[in-house]
């Protein structure tokens, strides 16, 4: 007979089922604003961006340490320096290779992103599919927005924007494809997973690749990753989670602040776009590493966990 779920658990588990609805509830919502002609001006999505990664994406990551510590027992204090040290160090260098080679940097960048995206369907999907929705998520707002595409990666200082985008729209299509076959391959989850694919799809075609990535990091990925890693680690309810994770995002902040500083002077959308996609770029690196080495330890992750378990 199958364990029943502790309260704290069904609290996580409910938490993730809620987030699951609300991406697909408000980008419908911004789409069919969008479609009567009610669009968010460039200020208002960067205030969104921001405010969206600070507040509910940046968090997912801020556990890391305590990862470390569930992983390699590093309770002494040396260690655990050590471990930051090396977890900055690779951040930095990722930061070091955008200002010497940005087309090579970008492309890693979305290269790893569409990889670590499409673990939110581990269990949820064959294991091949896992790679589609990732591209899906990374490629389809270059369909209908190429040229708001193409500008993004002008503003990161990459000068084969065009091309890239071209290749993008190719692999776009073919994602979208083999993730639709591969949402169906799970029974169980067969209608989250056609209704988080369509919300991908629609997502990306109408809204401004910004808000359309704000929507997906803020509100699937990181709420979905940060309820997996919280119940690994035993921890309880929002204010533990909030408690754990304060440090590092306020450590995250100032080094936010001091890549600000040393940015080249620029209007303030590129340099905002500069600094929020560089810097997750940086850390996307060492967390996803992390994250890899967590999941080889503990294969289950919450994304395999249904709402039909919640009984």
């Amino acid at each position: 007979m199958k364990a029943r779920p502790s309260v704290p658990e069904r609290r996580q588990l409910v938490t993730a089922s809620l987030f699951s609805t609300l991406f697909p509830a408000l980008t419908l919502v911004l789409v069919l604003a969008s479609a009567s002609g009610i669009n968010p001006g460039t200020p208002l999505i960067l205030v969104l961006f921001v405010a969206g990664v600070v507040i509910l994406g940046l968090p997912h990551g801020a556990l890391d340490p305590l990862v470390a510590t569930q992983l390699w027992g590093a309770r002494q204090s040396f260690t655990m320096i050590r471990f930051l040290v090396l977890y900055t160090g690779m951040a930095a260098l990722c930061a070091m290779v955008w200002f010497i080679a940005p087309n090579a940097a970008l492309v890693g960048f979305l290269s790893i992103s569409a990889y670590h995206f499409g673990s939110d369907w581990d269990g949820r999907c064959i294991a091949w599919g896992k790679s589609a929705f990732g591209i899906s998520i990374v490629c389809v707002p270059t369909l209908c927005k190429a040229d708001k595409v193409v500008e993004i990666y002008k503003q990161l200082g990459v000068s084969v924007a065009h091309q890239l985008v071209a290749v993008s729209q190719v692999l776009a299509v073919v994602g979208v494809v083999a993730a639709l076959f591969a949402a169906s391959s799970r029974s169980k989850f067969r209608i989250s997973n056609l209704l988080e694919l369509s919300t991908v799809v629609v997502g990306g075609l109408v809204l401004p690749p910004i808000l359309f990535f704000t929507c997906y990091f803020c509100l699937l990925h990181s709420p979905r990753h940060l309820t997996q890693t919280a119940r690994s680690l035993g921890l309880r309810g929002v204010r533990d989670i909030a408690r754990s994770a304060a440090p590092t995002v306020l450590a995250t902040l100032v080094l936010g602040i001091g890549l600000w500083i040393v940015l080249p002077d620029s209007i303030y959308s590129q340099k905002v776009i500069q600094l929020v996609f560089i810097g997750l770029a940086a850390l996307t690196a060492p967390h996803m590493l992390l994250t890899e080495l967590s999941l080889r330890r503990n294969p289950l992750p919450l994304s395999a966990v249904g709402c039909a378990d919640l009984h």
